[in-house]
């Protein structure tokens, strides 16, 4: 049984919100000067995971891709090239600070180092959830996934 087959049995209205959720994070030397923070992002994935997601024609038109649209950040893709994800990935991680797409935030231990974590979220309806794991079991796939219900929120493992 998948973890949404007991959604799918709570009879739950399907324009609730849901909210997918990731996290990553490293060990950093802030002291540098360098850009710890975006090299933070390009390891752990997550803008290469947020595009996976976002990209996919299960999603077709959620917030964050149609926001890199209005904001001029998909202008120069070669329609056609079939590197669309790997794009939008780069895209986001060029803009994480300008416009939130993810979450990025340092603990400094002390004067030299820290932890830098990596956090991205997209919410969709209820709808949009089961119908994309319907038809792609494994969009979701590392993924932390949490559901707004009359109970409160209900977090999907």
């Amino acid at each position: 049984m998948s973890r949404f087959d007991k959604l799918r049995k709570m009879n739950l209205d399907g324009n609730s919100k849901v909210v997918l959720s990731t996290e990553g994070g490293a060990e950093v030397f802030h002291y540098t000067g360098e850009d710890y923070e975006g090299e933070t992002v390009t390891e752990t994935g997550i803008a290469t995971d947020l595009a996976n997601l976002i990209t996919s024609t299960h999603l077709a038109n959620n917030s964050i891709i149609e926001e890199l649209r209005d904001e001029g950040c998909l202008d120069d893709y070669e329609r056609g090239s079939y590197e669309f994800e790997s794009y939008v990935a780069a895209a986001i991680a060029e803009s994480w600070y300008e416009y939130g797409f993810l979450n990025v935030s340092t603990d400094h231990w002390d004067h030299k180092r820290g932890y830098t974590n990596v956090s991205a979220e997209l919410e969709i309806t209820l709808n949009e959830l089961l119908t994309a794991d319907k038809e792609s079991a494994y969009l979701f796939s590392g993924w932390d996934v949490a559901v707004e219900t009359p109970m409160g929120v209900l977090n999907v493992e």
